[in-house]
């Protein structure tokens, strides 16, 4: 009959083999521990650029159906603008009309008593004047000019604005540059 009592040699195998197995299944605890770490951290990272998306495209301009645009603001506009058709959006506490006239690309922006504050109009980019053309050349190099156009402020004040790797560059009547504005 055996005894109860291991050997030495069998006590030093059962030790190893116990380490081994204790070991891998540290070792993967630990990779789960680890990936799922990265998961929540992924996770957060994509909740937060989804929060910042969400509250830009809401702070920068909402659709806006044409029942919430004040009388006065849609009134003036049809004075403005006698056949056309508007899209509206608010923006930073203004209401914007998209609409076409004539062929082009038109907006007109106004306040909520129905003061018009500019108008702008879509171009093609070749017609912007020549410094502005020159101006993104040399800046932007590379780049092309995704969208041009006309705005005119109510004081008869004239801007252009190009829209070159995701920001409005902004020029006076002349062409000298005045500021640059993510879009």
């Amino acid at each position: 009959m055996r005894s109860a009592a291991l050997t030495l040699a069998e006590a030093s195998y059962l030790a190893t083999d116990y380490q081994a197995k204790f070991q891998h299944s540290f070792s993967i605890d630990r990779k789960l521990c680890l990936t799922s770490s990265i998961f929540i951290t992924m996770k957060k990272a994509f909740i937060l650029l989804f929060t910042g998306v969400a509250i830009t495209a809401t702070v920068h301009a909402q659709k806006t159906e044409s029942s919430k645009v004040p009388a006065s603001v849609k009134e003036s506009f049809s004075k403005q603008f006698p056949d056309a058709k508007a899209k509206w959006e608010k923006e930073n506490g203004k209401y914007e009309a998209e609409f076409k006239k004539d062929g082009h690309s038109m907006s007109a922006l106004f306040e909520a008593d129905g003061t018009i504050t500019e108008t702008e109009t879509g171009m093609d980019a070749s017609a912007l004047p020549p410094v502005v053309l020159s101006y993104v050349k040399d800046h932007y190099k590379g780049k092309t000019i995704k969208e041009a156009a006309k705005i005119t402020k109510s004081n008869g004040t004239v801007n252009y604005e190009a829209e070159v790797g995701g920001k409005d560059l902004i020029f006076d009547a002349h062409g000298n540059f005045l500021k640059a504005e993510k879009e």
